[in-house]
């Protein structure tokens, strides 16, 4: 064999090589179980529960309404700071966010589904009614 029959001839044994190679990793991984942490761990057990609420509310539940509460209860579980805003509420939210005039003078942080107040902007309307930080809020 001439020098460049001979190297075409390694280099497509080694690609050979490497896809068999790949092939064989790739069937190995389907064959294994999901790890702890899997996402698909996850997302059973979240259709499990979602059915089981179907199941036991007396009223039929709106499948939205609950997939709304479940991002709700994530948010609030990740910190204080974070919280759901459902997308047809996006707009009103950012509208409120951008006026000053909407703001109660209120810094607040939710735990627990409890809103406690963290803070009271000094001169504003949540000062003028004797809103003080540490309070809870109830409605």
């Amino acid at each position: 064999m001439t020098g460049p029959r001979t190297k075409f001839l390694a280099a497509s044994l080694a690609l050979v090589i490497l896809f068999v190679g790949a092939t064989v990793m790739v069937a190995a991984a389907r064959d294994q179980e999901p790890g702890p942490d899997s996402l698909y761990k996850y997302l059973s057990v979240f259709s499990e529960v979602f059915g089981l609420v179907e199941q036991a509310y007396v009223e039929d539940p709106e499948a939205e309404e609950m997939i709304t509460g479940a991002y709700e209860g994530v948010a609030d579980a990740l910190d204080a700071f974070s919280f759901y805003i459902a997308p047809g509420e996006a707009d009103l939210f950012r509208e409120l966010e951008a006026d000053p005039a909407s703001d109660a003078g209120l810094f607040l942080i939710r735990d627990r589904g409890w809103l406690y107040v963290a803070g009271v902007l000094e001169g504003s309307p949540a000062d003028e009614v004797g809103i003080q930080r540490g309070d809870v809020l109830t409605r």
